[in-house]
Formats: C-alpha cells, sequence, structure tokens
C-alpha cells in the first residue's frame, strides 16, 4: 500500500514538473530581414518627446527587422509604443534609455487605439505589444515617470498604475533580456490577454537577466498566458507583490508559469500573491530563487475546486528577514497538488507563526524544508487527502 501511495505521488510530481521551453534561446535573430537603424532624424539626445516620431519610423519598418538604436542614446517617450499584429521585430537598445518626464496626461495619443485612449492615461505602457509573435527586447532601459520612494504611499497611484514598462497582451514568443527597468508607476512587466478580438492569451513568454527596481505596483505580473519563464532577473524596492499571479475575468489565467533563480531584494506585500476568482492557475514552479530581506511569502487563494492546480515552492532561500506574522508564510486555500521542499526560512523567535499551511488542498508534499524559528511546518485545515491526483 506503501509503495503504491509512493509511485502515485511520484507519477503526479512528474506531471507538473514541466518548465516552459517554447522560446528560440539563441541572441542570435533568425528570419531576419535585415538591420535597420534608427535614423540620426528621430532625437537621440533626450531633449524633445520622440513618441509620435519613433511610432511613425516603426510602422514603416518591415516584420522580422533588427532595429538598432544608438549606443547609450536618450529617447524622451512621453507617450506608448504600440505594436499591433507585428511580427519579429528585434529591438537592440545598445543601451539606450527612454524615459518620460510626465504623467502622461497631457502625451501624444494621436497613435493609439480607442481602447488605449479610453483608459489614458492609466494604461500608458512604454512598449505596448499586442498580438503578433517574435518580438525580442535586449538591453534597454527604461525610465519610468515615478518620482516618489517605493516605501512612500504616493508612490503607488491608482491613476497610473497601468503605466507598465513592457505591456505584452495576447503576443507568442517573445523575450525581454539585460533591460534595466526603474521608476514606473505599474509593473516592469505585464503578460496578459488582448482583449480586442479572440482573447487570446500571450504564450512563450521568456523574462531574464534583468535589472527591475523601484516602481508602485506589482514586479512581474501574469494575468492571462501560458509558457512563460521569468529566470535570473534582479528585483527589488517593488511597492506591491512581486509577483502576481491573479486572473481578472473567466476567459484569463495561468499555465506552465516558471519562475526560478531569480535575486530579490526588498520589497511590500507578499513576494507571490495568487488571487482571484475566476480562470485556471495550473503548472506554476517557483525555484532556485534567493531573496535578500524580503520574505518567502506567498498566498494562493480560490474557492473554485480545480481552478488552481500543480504547485511547487522548491529550493529557495530567504535571508535576513526573519518572519514574524499572525498569518502563516506560505497558505493555499483549494489548490490541487502542492509542493513545498527544500526551502529556507528564518523566523522571529517567540512569534507564534507557521510556516506552511494548507487549507482545503487535495494531494500535498511539504517537507525538507529548513524553517528556524517558526510554532509549526505545517497546518492543515480541512486537508485530508495527501496524494497527488490527476
Amino acid at each position: 500500500m506503501q509503495e503504491d501511495e509512493q509511485a502515485t505521488q511520484s507519477a503526479s510530481a512528474a506531471r507538473f514538473r514541466r518548465v516552459p521551453g517554447t522560446l528560440n534561446p539563441s541572441n542570435t535573430p533568425t528570419n531576419t530581414s535585415g538591420t535597420v537603424v534608427v535614423p540620426d532624424s528621430i532625437d537621440a539626445s533626450g531633449k524633445v518627446d520622440v513618441t509620435l516620431a519613433l511610432q511613425n519610423f516603426l510602422n514603416k519598418v518591415k516584420d522580422n527587422s533588427q532595429i538598432q538604436f544608438k549606443q547609450n542614446g536618450l529617447y524622451r517617450m512621453d507617450g506608448s509604443i504600440v505594436l499591433t499584429k507585428r511580427v519579429g521585430l528585434q529591438f537592440y537598445g545598445n543601451g539606450a534609455k527612454f524615459f518620460t518626464v510626465t504623467d502622461g496626461t497631457s502625451a501624444p495619443q494621436s497613435n493609439l487605439p480607442d481602447e488605449i485612449k479610453w483608459l489614458w492615461p492609466r494604461k500608458r505602457g512604454q512598449f505596448m505589444v499586442r498580438g503578433g509573435s517574435g518580438h525580442r527586447f535586449y538591453n534597454i532601459e527604461i525610465q519610468g515617470a515615478n518620482i516618489y520612494n517605493w516605501e512612500e504611499e504616493a508612490s503607488y497611484n491608482s491613476k497610473f498604475e497601468a503605466q507598465n514598462a513592457f505591456d505584452i497582451e495576447g503576443a507568442k514568443d517573445v523575450e525581454i533580456r539585460d533591460c534595466h527597468v526603474h521608476n514606473v508607476y505599474g509593473d516592469f512587466v505585464y503578460v496578459g490577454i488582448w482583449n480586442a478580438g479572440s482573447m487570446e492569451w500571450a504564450d512563450g513568454v521568456k523574462i531574464s537577466n534583468n535589472n527591475f527596481h523601484d516602481n508602485g505596483r506589482q514586479g512581474v505580473a501574469i494575468v492571462g498566458a501560458s509558457n512563460v519563464l521569468v529566470e535570473g532577473n534582479n528585483i527589488y524596492n517593488t511597492r506591491r507583490s512581486t509577483f502576481d499571479i491573479e486572473p481578472d475575468n473567466e476567459g484569463s489565467g495561468a499555465s506552465n508559469i516558471a519562475i526560478r533563480n531569480n535575486k530579490i531584494g526588498e520589497g511590500r506585500l507578499l513576494f507571490l500573491a495568487s488571487g482571484g476568482q475566476q480562470g485556471s492557475i495550473n503548472n506554476v514552479e517557483v525555484s532556485g530563487n534567493y531573496l535578500n530581506g524580503h520574505a518567502l511569502s506567498i498566498g494562493v487563494y480560490t474557492k473554485i475546486a480545480g481552478s488552481r492546480k500543480n504547485w511547487r515552492i522548491i529550493n529557495n532561500t530567504s535571508e535576513n528577514y526573519p518572519f514574524g506574522s499572525p498569518i502563516a508564510l506560505m497558505t493555499f486555500e483549494g489548490v490541487y497538488n502542492v509542493e513545498v521542499t527544500g526551502n529556507i526560512h528564518d523566523f522571529q523567535v517567540g512569534q507564534p507563526t507557521d510556516a506552511v499551511k494548507l487549507i482545503s488542498v487535495t494531494g500535498y508534499k511539504v517537507e525538507n524544508n529548513i524553517f528556524k524559528g517558526n510554532r509549526q511546518d505545517l497546518v492543515l485545515e480541512n486537508t485530508t487527502q495527501k496524494e497527488f491526483v490527476q
């Protein structure tokens, strides 16, 4: 009987150990129409707003092109660059900075579709990718208009909370690498559904080796996407949760998400938040992350049975943040198949804090963690079935 139980757990665990791997990992662009250099007629000194000039230039660039920006150029961009149903545009920033000095209220909007104009300036993203596929963003710096320290209440402003640096909606095969993003009012990267047309999820998004710090909302928000890899990034000074995987309507959700080998610094609220009652969030792996000055705090909640499935939190380490709270470090509610293994975390001595709390969970494995100073490693509430389910 014990052997059968172990075999069932091993087989079930193997089923959700997949990680996203649909991207072309090569640094060399493929199937390109050629290299296009941003012309000198587009100011690279930062003296004037070049939003419309840059948009008009990109509209004329053929799909499957490499786009080279002036090395260490300064491009003032008070509006948004919108790429709609484009294919294979590969942006080589060469250290160029795209920055804004306004909150966007009076920024140019003639290049925007109506659905963005209606939400302006709340939804001013620096680069907005809507549908299409095969885009690359390399070695780009983005500086937003958020002048407030991340710890100040004013750093979050609901009027500007969707001013994301990279706004990926319904696009496929997108990579953001070696970029530096800071001082935005919204998220560093937002990945979700393009609300026009077929409501397709984004798919095959890779976010790697970036430096993200100081913002007004989430670090990386995944709202409607599959096959997303967030790896090797340096993320700190986030106003809200570092990672937010939270569908906002019945058509959104997430599947095959890997958050691994990132370095996380100080930030407010949770390390990973996954609330919301709509949409499914399945096959999520959080592994090998190093947190310095931030708790490995995780909240995954749903009242809809089966809408959260296959979550693995493995081999993460948090240092210099002894956790103390009446709420457990990690809480999972209504989730099928939860694995929490190999994690290291300190707790405040004398605080009545639990490490992992499972509420109405079906299938779990919580073992081989090093939790120092906590009250209990595992608390079960309305959770009786340990075996994983298919």
